[in-house]
């Protein structure tokens, strides 16, 4: 693997990635089995470079000479640009993408052997926020939402991960190693494919593939299909059809076809995360009245207006919220 596909791990592992430079990475990983096992191996050092870093100092220079022979690089070749400079990357990034080169140079068995158990959080700063977990797979965190895994999962022993809020799973297939979640009342197993997991409402809804989610008390499991969901109900976990919207966090897009407009702005609140209250002026003929509305990327000002436009009310801000409203 030549230096611009670590560069390119790098920048896709640091979130410094544009969606082009992502998709890049996975045709290459999806081609090339050498490519995914180079990008699993930078990933699991990656994940837990604050703690490799201080135990395996690098000589960036030897270690760039270690790439060479490796690859069968010209040795004339020069010392990539962020081998040399940190301007573009912070400090602690800086630190991983040494790891990374650790991992060119030398490979992963003897260093993960040497890391002591460690839990890794991400706590997402905003909606959507994509995480790269170390075997490949793809989460879309919501915000606040918390993730957190064990180095065990870098070393390929066990794919589990815990999760606390709203996260859409892209889940990369190995048979030998099933990944798992869980998401407090419940817990989903899967072995690759993509469904939401929301553990405020303790729903999961599948968009490809199987999913396995079992109760953790008193253990009563479902095995559900692509376009099913399931929500637990008191001590019942109860089937349901999913929803195009529960995949917002991966798709960006809120479709309602024919939907009455008091459960879109239920859909609205639920999806976006802000408060939207409908108000006693409205009667209830106008709470019943059916909509069709799509919207891609969209803010819940932009969606609030043009659901009032449709609807013929209007919106206002309010402490911690919106309200929507008949104009007198």
């Amino acid at each position: 693997m030549n230096p611009d596909f670590y560069d390119l791990i790098a920048k896709v592992l640091s979130h410094e990635a544009s969606p082009a430079e992502t998709a890049a990475l996975r045709q290459m990983c999806a081609a090339d089995p050498a490519a995914q096992k180079a990008f699993e191996e930078t990933a699991a050092v990656w994940a837990m470079a604050e703690t490799v870093m201080p135990a395996f100092p690098v000589n960036k220079a030897a270690a760039w000479q270690k790439i060479q022979a490796r690859t069968g690089m010209d040795e004339g070749a020069s010392l990539p640009e962020n081998f040399r400079k940190t301007k573009r990357f912070s400090l602690p990034v800086w630190t991983r993408w040494a790891a990374a080169a650790v991992v060119a140079a030398l490979g992963t068995t003897l260093l993960l052997q040497q890391l002591p158990e460690k839990t890794q959080t991400i706590v997402a700063q905003a909606d959507r926020q994509e995480v790269t977990l170390p075997d490949g797979s793809q989460v879309f965190l919501k915000k606040d939402a918390r993730l957190q895994y064990t180095t065990a999962f870098a070393r390929k022993q066990q794919r589990h991960v815990t999760l606390e809020g709203e996260a859409f799973f892209e889940v990369t297939k190995d048979p030998q190693h099933p990944f798992t979640i869980d998401a407090q009342k419940m817990r989903v197993a899967v072995v690759g494919t993509s469904f939401l997991v929301n553990t405020t409402a303790q729903e999961v809804s599948v968009r490809t593939g199987k999913v396995e989610v079992t109760q953790s008390e008193p253990g009563n499991a479902l095995l559900l299909a692509a376009g099913e969901g399931v929500r637990l109900s008191g001590n019942k976990l109860q089937r349901e059809v999913a929803d195009s919207n529960d995949y917002f966090l991966k798709t960006g897009r809120i479709v309602f076809n024919n939907k009455s407009f008091e459960a879109i702005i239920g859909d609205i609140s639920r999806i976006l995360g802000v408060p939207v209250q409908i108000d006693a002026s409205i009667s209830t003929a106008g709470r019943e009245q059916l909509v069709t509305y799509t919207a891609a990327a969209p803010s819940a000002e932009a969606v609030l207006t043009d659901l009032c436009r449709i609807t013929g009310y209007q919106w206002r801000k309010e402490a911690g919220g919106y309200r929507i409203f008949q104009a007198r």
